[in-house]
């Protein structure tokens, strides 16, 4: 493949990175018409967090705000650049003339096996197991509110920081909230966006899911890395990624069942010196995880084997771009049905369940992930 030499345009800062990335964001003109002029740049503390939810505004919109804050050289734009190193989430970008030609790297988030791409960028640990992939962090809430030290070792509060939809339906249960109220705690579920970032009144944060395995192999570990970062320890069910990053009982606590978190309370109450050990756990792991660290991460990541990937397909030559265009145009028919297998390996026999109207059974628990290489994690 020719080279293409770098996109003409306003120079950029001084950074760490060593050569021009770009973030394509395929509804940027829709979403962020303030971004769309080159070198756009907002103060990202000022934008609303519900406008941060959707996956492209999280992994591209908002990480090139960041980075672009710390004076790196990325831009971003709406459709992929031939030649250059294009980070995105959106496969409708590959309909588009000239995608072929461009080096793409895919913000995975919460899918799998993704047919497409040249380098994939993951969230959970378990996501590792293919060929060009580096494990990033997820980004912390934005302008996260910590515990008050001055609760000290009480339980009074115990909060569940997301949609309800995503809480296991089992503590969603009345009896659950009762007994707990006959714990003298009180259940609470800040469940609006605006919300997520405030941990100052909460001394325990809950967060399980009814996934099957297959899915919760996807998540990240940011309700744990939060936990961390706020000083407010977690109840958090059983998935791959708070395994490899924590050790359950140390620095957070694993819960499967209302009936042991309801445990787990009364543990922590008979015994503070242990709460007080797990606060300090966490915080001793919170700045590899904080927003800082997730900066750097990504650095490392686009300037090593990013770059070190996209050198390698510069030098395929034509017969690769041959295939290559190939592969684009077999990529665009089969990856809507890729989704659709995706969906039914994720919610299994639940699909047809609901269809029928009938209760999907408990997901069993995920499988322990052993630590991956210490050169896999960003």
């Amino acid at each position: 493949m020719a080279k293409v030499e770098r996109a003409a345009g306003p120079p950029m800062p001084s950074n760490e990175l060593t050569r021009l990335i770009y973030f394509v964001a395929h509804d940027l003109r829709r979403r962020w018409p303030e971004l769309v002029q080159p070198d756009s740049l907002l103060d990202l503390g000022a934008v609303p967090v519900a406008r941060l939810h959707l996956i492209e505004n999280t992994w591209i919109v908002s990480t090139y705000l960041r980075l672009r804050a710390r004076g790196c050289a990325v831009r971003i734009t709406d459709r992929l650049v031939p030649g250059q190193i294009n980070v995105c989430t959106s496969e409708q970008l590959l309909r588009y003339p000239g995608a072929a030609q461009a080096f793409i790297v895919v913000a995975d988030a919460d899918r799998r096996d993704l047919l497409w791409g040249d380098f994939h960028q993951v969230q959970s640990p378990a996501m590792l197991r293919r060929r060009n992939a580096a494990l990033l962090d997820h980004w912390p809430q934005p302008g996260l509110r910590p515990r008050d030290p001055a609760r000290g070792a009480r339980i009074e509060r115990i909060a569940y920081f997301s949609y309800p939809g995503n809480l296991a339906r089992a503590f969603r249960e009345p009896s659950f909230t009762a007994d707990l109220r006959r714990l003298g705690v009180e259940f609470v579920l800040r469940e609006q966006p605006e919300q997520w970032h405030d941990y100052h009144d909460v001394d325990l944060c809950l967060a399980v899911r009814d996934l099957r395995p297959y899915l919760l192999a996807t998540k990240p570990a940011t309700k744990l890395a939060q936990a961390w970062l706020t000083g407010c320890p977690a109840l958090l069910g059983q998935e791959p990624a708070y395994r490899y990053w924590g050790v359950p009982g140390v620095d957070y606590f694993e819960v499967g069942t209302p009936d042991e978190a309801i445990d787990t309370v009364r543990r922590l109450t008979a015994q503070p010196e242990l709460y007080r050990a797990v606060i300090a756990a966490g915080r001793a792991k919170a700045p590899a995880h904080d927003e800082e660290a997730v900066a750097r991460q990504w650095i490392a990541v686009l300037d090593g084997p990013v770059r070190a990937a996209f050198e390698r397909w510069q030098a395929q030559g034509a017969a690769a771009s041959l295939r290559r265009r190939l592969w684009f145009a077999a990529t665009r028919v089969i990856e809507p049905l890729h989704r659709r297998v995706f969906r039914l390996r994720a919610e299994g026999l639940g699909v047809f369940r609901r269809a029928l109207g009938r209760p999907a059974p408990r997901p069993s628990a995920a499988p322990k992930l052993d630590n991956a290489p210490t050169s896999a994690k960003a």
